[in-house]
């Protein structure tokens, strides 16, 4: 994926497409700590997601360093990549955003800037040491997940464990206490950090369960490939 500007203007991402309606785009932890979109709990996403038959993207950051804005382009174009520029029997309508520590707040944040984006999850937001991460810039970023400029009703998911050395208990639930309806928070007991991957699989599969009132992640992607059809039908007849 080529980004316009930046010192790199490549992004290095692994994309695995099949004939889906949905798209899932999935950022990792911090880079200078040893993330990649080779981490455990990234791959624990796409697979969850995979299997059920969802396109699925993961990449490299360019960058961890800086105010967020260079992250949250690079969640912006990975999503981009997927919707406008990958062949046309493949590519999906609707997108699903989902990331881990450090990029769990640059994907919240790059949502207001996805129109298509139907609902993100935040797994591990790393809320007690966002502000040194981000270049103090962190206030703006939450602020962009709190209340999504572009598409606030979308639903949104939360997971922690209570043992995060990065985030505790309280600082979570301050947190989302301040984020827009619809909204879900999972809090897991005895679940630090690095160990949360145990739990993603099914946590996002209750999520989308519940969250958007479907028996799994599938019947989620025939719903978006029912209604792209139906809108297809409804141009073609309405250019008759």
């Amino acid at each position: 994926v080529t980004a316009p500007s930046g010192f790199c203007r490549r992004i290095s991402a692994r994309v695995f497409l099949q004939r889906s309606a949905l798209a899932v785009v999935v950022a990792h932890p911090w880079g200078p700590l040893g993330g990649s979109m080779w981490d455990i709990t990234v791959r624990q996403v796409v697979g969850t997601f995979a299997s059920a038959g969802c396109t699925t993207a993961r990449f490299n950051f360019r960058s961890g360093f800086g105010r967020g804005y260079q992250s949250i382009e690079d969640v912006v174009l990975v999503s981009r990549y997927l919707l406008d520029e990958v062949p046309e029997s493949l590519r999906p309508k609707k997108i699903l955003v989902v990331g881990y520590s450090y990029g769990s707040i640059a994907a919240g944040a790059a949502v207001s800037e996805l129109p298509e984006c139907i609902g993100f999850a935040l797994i591990a937001p790393p809320i007690d040491v966002a502000g040194p991460l981000y270049f103090w810039n962190h206030r703006a970023l939450l602020q962009r997940i709190q209340v999504p400029i572009r598409n606030p009703s979308i639903p949104k998911f939360f997971l922690l464990g209570d043992r995060d050395q990065f985030c505790t208990v309280q600082s979570f639930n301050d947190f989302v206490e301040e984020v827009a309806e619809p909204k879900s928070a999972q809090l897991l007991p005895g679940v630090d950090h690095f160990m949360i991957f145990r739990s993603v699989s099914h946590q996002l599969t209750e999520w989308v369960r519940r969250d958007f009132g479907v028996a799994n992640i599938k019947e989620l992607n025939d719903i978006i490939e029912g209604q792209a059809a139906a809108a297809s039908e409804e141009a073609d007849n309405g250019g008759r």
